[in-house]
């Protein structure tokens, strides 16, 4: 009888490597592993892809450079026990001589003298190899190291839990998983590239003192990337204060460097003056605790530059909560991403329009620009600033006219995607005779949406969909949201057609309209709405089914021509798709579940399309929740509501 053996090539090299080769063909071909006959590729090949695309039986310590391999182990009766673990962290030799037993009754009679035979499976689509000495190599480890290290780089990154932002309303960052490690446990030589590459071990994020010991050992000499979190958020780590030490004792390797929390003070008064960061291309320091108010008064958290000894390599800056002073060097013309938050903190000092225009004069190659509450006054200003590369800008202020006097001095390209904020105290605050975008926009499609205390206008271009995400914005999108508690008392379509008013110029071209609204307090009057809207052929109305009657009366009423006073004119006159859905909350109560239609709406839509119909109007359908009506047959119809979140039911009468 032959006997077979997987020997370990630490000890014997690869004096055994053909029978280790024999015996996985075989029992591979036993397993049914190898039944594809037009596959090409070595038998151990196409083994080493099943296998591993299996769970891995073996476990990985951070810690440590070993890895435990388990194998199945047959119990007294002969079947598939425990795994226990090997000693040697490689291959172990495994003998199958005393499992021939479990061999038999895992495997048909068959395919058991196929293995003992040095045969394949008998069945006929079994591959067969003339050179069955040849060494067992994959193909992707054949590759030479240095590509094979770019493919595990880019497998590490889409595996790694990456925390994309730091900032004060999102969730406790804490220690993310590194399931990245598991692609050491793929092979020995995949384990030896990454172990011994410091390129894999450059991004210390949110890890243990071990872990940060570990990777800060493995990283050699190449630069790093800190991050570290210890906001109120989050629970305070047991060996948070050695994490710390250990970082800033390596602050000379940092090239990114994000500290979010009192870590954050702590660098700026205890490390920063007195250690440099020579290659520190990234800086992003945010600090607001909301529970230390009482201590603002008597700490000064100014930003401290001394511990950046090159400004050429600083591309992006973020700074949250920290008081930064106009005469710093971050203000330099290398810098690509410009960040600054004050939280409306007291002693955060915030910029005048002169002194803002001209720090932007000194950063001509930014591109993406984000100020949160860093205005104050709204002085004018003679001269402008010109941003020529700027992708992406968000500003956010306590007041709409401080942001449209601060608009008018930015010359912007017309693919930038504008992001505008304010919270507004008053309504008079929202009354201003300058325009929130000076340049003009050719829009294709606009959004607008009301709920309660916010109002949101969003304009784009077909190229790109509306998105919510203000990350994710499409070039040359315009966005501008307005938070105020006094929303609800006022005649809101009046006030939309208030804002809209200064750019009307970029409304010409809009094609396609959407309205969403929720929580509207009383019946309101939506005529003004639609009055800049003189080229929107398609209308999408999302909200409670018992407003949409509004809407089909602001479509009857008719308006003078521009060019003719006594001539009289539809609004959005090229209307041709009308749709209306409902809007689902999903934090509605039982009680507030079902939905009441308008007993009016039928007959006030149909009143309303056959008039805009008569007058040289082409509409002859529109969509009623998922369901297209013609327009003749509105007035037969009935509307069943079931729940929220419940297909409409239509039926006629």
């Amino acid at each position: 009888m032959p006997k077979y053996e997987v020997v370990d090539e630490n000890e014997h090299g690869n004096s055994r490597r053909s029978s280790a080769q024999e015996f996985a063909v075989g029992f591979a071909s036993a397993h049914g592993i190898l039944t594809t006959p037009t596959d090409e590729r070595h038998p151990c090949d196409t083994l080493h892809t099943r296998l591993c695309s299996t769970k891995p039986l073996c476990s990985f310590d951070e810690s440590s450079s070993s890895v435990a391999y388990t194998a199945m182990k047959p119990n007294k009766r002969g079947q598939s026990g425990g795994p226990p673990t090997l000693s040697n962290p490689m291959i172990s030799a495994v003998r199958p001589l005393g499992r021939i037993r479990s061999l038999r009754r895992l495997l048909s009679p068959k395919q058991f003298q196929a293995v003992l035979s040095k045969k394949s499976s008998p069945s006929p689509s079994a591959p067969v190899f003339e050179n069955p000495e040849a060494p067992c190599i994959s193909f992707i480890s054949r590759l030479p190291n240095e590509l094979l290290v770019h493919i595990l780089e880019f497998a590490k990154q889409a595996m790694e839990d990456r925390i994309p932002e730091l900032h004060l309303q999102g969730p406790p960052a804490g220690i993310p998983s590194h399931s990245w490690l598991n692609i050491t446990l793929v092979c020995r030589h995949w384990r030896t590239i990454i172990l011994t590459t410091p390129s894999f071990w450059c991004n210390i994020e949110f890890c243990s003192y071990q872990a940060t010991k570990l990777r800060i050992e493995r990283s050699g000499a190449a630069n790093i990337e800190i991050s570290y979190s210890d906001s109120y958020l989050e629970p305070r780590i047991p060996d948070r204060d050695e994490i710390l030490r250990l970082l800033f004792a390596n602050i000379e390797r940092a090239c990114s460097l994000w500290l979010f929390g009192t870590c954050a003070r702590e660098f700026l008064q205890e490390v920063a003056p007195y250690r440099n960061a020579p290659a520190l291309e990234v800086l992003r320091l945010q600090f607001c605790e909301l529970y230390g108010l009482a201590d603002w008064h008597n700490k000064s958290d100014t930003f401290c530059e001394a511990f950046i000894s090159d400004t050429s390599k600083l591309r992006r800056v973020d700074l949250g909560g920290i008081n930064v002073l106009p005469t710093s060097r971050i203000f330099s013309s290398n810098i690509t991403s410009l960040f600054l938050n004050s939280y409306d903190l007291p002693h955060v000092k915030k910029f005048t329009f002169p002194t803002m225009i001209s720090l932007l004069q000194k950063m001509p190659r930014l591109e993406a620009l984000t100020l949160k509450i860093m205005l104050q006054g709204n002085d004018s200003v003679s001269e402008s600033v010109r941003l020529p590369l700027l992708k992406y800008l968000h500003l956010s202020t306590l007041s709409y006219i401080q942001i449209c006097s601060f608009m008018q001095h930015l010359e912007l390209p017309p693919s930038t995607t504008i992001v505008c904020r304010c919270w507004c105290n008053s309504p008079e605050d929202l009354m201003s005779s300058l325009p929130a975008l000076p340049q003009r926009r050719p829009f294709s499609g606009f959004r607008v949406s009301y709920s309660g205390t916010k109002m949101d206008l969003h304009g784009y271009f077909d190229s790109s969909r509306p998105n919510d995400s203000e990350e994710h914005a499409a070039p040359g999108a315009f966005s501008l949201q307005i938070r105020a508690l006094f929303l609800p008392s006022v005649r809101v379509p009046a006030l939309i057609h208030n804002l809209l008013r200064p750019i009307n110029d970029s409304l010409t071209c809009v094609n396609k309209l959407a309205v969403i609204f929720s929580d509207a307090p009383i019946a309101f009057d939506w005529t003004p709405l639609f009055r800049p809207f003189d080229a929107v052929d398609e209308i999408s109305i999302c909200g409670s089914s018992t407003e949409w009657h509004l809407f089909a009366l602001a479509l009857a009423k008719t308006v003078p021509v521009p060019s003719s006073e006594e001539d009289l004119r539809f609004m959005c006159p090229r209307l041709r798709a009308l749709s209306f859905a409902e809007c689902v909350c999903e934090w509605h109560t039982s009680t507030k579940s079902k939905s009441k239609l308008h007993p009016k709406f039928f007959d006030v839509l149909a009143n309303a399309l056959e008039m805009r119909r008569a007058h040289s109007g082409r509409m002859d359908e529109v969509t009623i929740g998922k369901e297209i009506v013609q327009v003749g047959e509105i007035r037969a119809l009935k509307l069943k509501a079931g729940r929220w979140g419940t297909k409409w039911n239509l039926a006629r009468r």
